[in-house]
């Protein structure tokens, strides 16, 4: 174990090291092994990145794309395929047949959940109200279904990082959602990122630091990480 963690600080040392020669990167990352040092909390919110919600961004399609002997499973796999390939309204289609065939699959209604929330991405503000119910709604029922699901939790992670506090979020508890999905197989540089916009919000700049570096290690050329280590270090 303590040689798994001293690879891991390596490479993550190897990476800033490469950063560090970029001039986007460079004089951003002093202190960046200080995971402790203070900062003032409203200087750190006023860092995150201000963007549209992300509420999946990598999407495993978990096959080749060719028709499943099972009517459900190929609708499912259809589904995610048209997921990855960025076709969401016939994704969405696919999945609402899916959930219909079996209204007591949990991991059903996660993808539809996946599939509103690639709707919510794109669509205009009002699009983007009545959605919110819909994505609500399939995530309660997969966690209603199978509450050890992680990939359920995941989205759960991802409604409340990025639906506002008025309205229910919560990053705490999108934290929560996230490390039990890291615990339960899912270790992706994505929930990592996921998990340090999560301690952004909480203010919290240890922890931050400490997602990010695991970020970094799984997939230093991600554009969600590198925006993310960008506004983290960059002080303004």
């Amino acid at each position: 174990m303590a040689d798994n963690h001293k690879e891991r600080e390596q490479k993550f040392r190897a990476l800033l090291k490469r950063i560090k020669k970029s001039p986007l990167y460079r004089d951003k990352l002093t202190g960046v092994d200080s995971v402790n040092v203070a900062l003032d909390r409203g200087e750190l919110v006023g860092n995150v990145i201000s963007k549209k919600p992300v509420y999946i961004n990598t999407i495993a399609t978990g096959g080749s794309g060719a028709p499943d002997t099972d009517p459900f499973r190929d609708l499912l796999l259809r589904g995610r395929h048209k997921l990855a390939e960025s076709h969401y309204q016939e994704a969405r289609e696919l999945l609402e047949k899916a959930v219909a065939d079996r209204p007591d699959s949990a991991e059903a209604h996660a993808w539809l959940a996946a599939a509103y929330g690639r709707l919510i991405e794109a669509g205009t503000m009002l699009e983007k109200i009545k959605l919110l119910s819909y994505l609500e709604k399939e995530i309660a029922t997969a966690l209603e279904l199978d509450p050890a699901l992680p990939f359920a939790r995941r989205m759960n992670g991802a409604r409340l990082l990025n639906t506002p506090d008025t309205l229910g979020g919560d990053s705490a508890a999108a934290a929560k959602e996230f490390l039990y999905c890291i615990e339960n197989g899912m270790d992706e540089a994505e929930i990592w990122a996921s998990l340090c916009e999560c301690y952004i919000k909480m203010g919290d700049r240890g922890k931050a630091v400490q997602a990010l570096k695991e970020a970094l290690i799984r997939e230093p050329g991600d554009q969600k990480v590198n925006d993310l280590l960008q506004h983290l270090f960059d002080g303004s």
